[in-house]
């Protein structure tokens, strides 16, 4: 028989009260990312709170920090990704994937000190009807209640920048973008 000390026992019981979930403070809105290679960015949300048969419309903000104009990449559902939470921080898994998306890319450029927004979710037409996230590649259909959205958006593909930049700079990096709260509500 092995004799567990009282400060292991201790240890291994604080271990486990700050493995469970706790629920999420509230995120701040209107919060721009750490710049990456004088890059920032955002998600918005259209509506923060929908009922269930509806859709969340998700729109990725991107900022200049310098002065030079940046060059971005958009249209494409492979750099940009999302991590779903509830409201107790608990990840939430998509409800389907398509793995046969076919998308086109195209280049923005963002004139130094400003910014461009273009939507990063679509409205499904494959069966994911009622309140649901869906982000091209990936599809949340969501019961009522309370989640985060965090998410991240790169480039290294600047081989595919098509033409000539001319004075703007492609950007290459990644970002981490600060969570979004959103809710369902159910439907009266």
């Amino acid at each position: 028989m092995r004799i567990v000390s009282a400060t292991a026992l201790a240890i291994a019981a604080q271990f486990c009260i700050s493995a469970v979930a706790r629920p999420l403070a509230p995120a701040k809105p209107d919060v721009w990312s750490e710049p990456a290679s004088l890059l920032a960015g955002r998600l918005r949300v259209a509506e923060k709170a929908i009922t269930t048969d509806q859709y969340f419309r998700l729109t990725l903000e991107l900022a200049n920090q310098g002065h030079t104009p940046l060059a971005v990449q958009s249209g494409n559902p492979h750099i940009f990704t999302i991590t779903l939470l509830d409201s107790a921080g608990k990840l939430v898994k998509p409800t389907s994937a398509r793995i046969d998306v076919i998308s086109s890319p195209q280049w923005g450029v963002i004139p130094g000190r400003a910014y461009l927004g273009f939507p990063v979710s679509i409205h499904s037409q494959d069966g994911a009807k009622g309140s649901h996230l869906d982000i091209t590649t990936l599809i949340w259909r969501l019961s009522p209640g309370t989640y985060r959205i965090t998410g991240e958006y790169s480039s290294d593909r600047a081989a595919d920048f098509m033409g000539k930049p001319g004075k703007a700079k492609i950007w290459e990096g990644k970002i981490r973008l600060p969570p979004v709260d959103i809710e369902v509500l159910e439907r009266e």
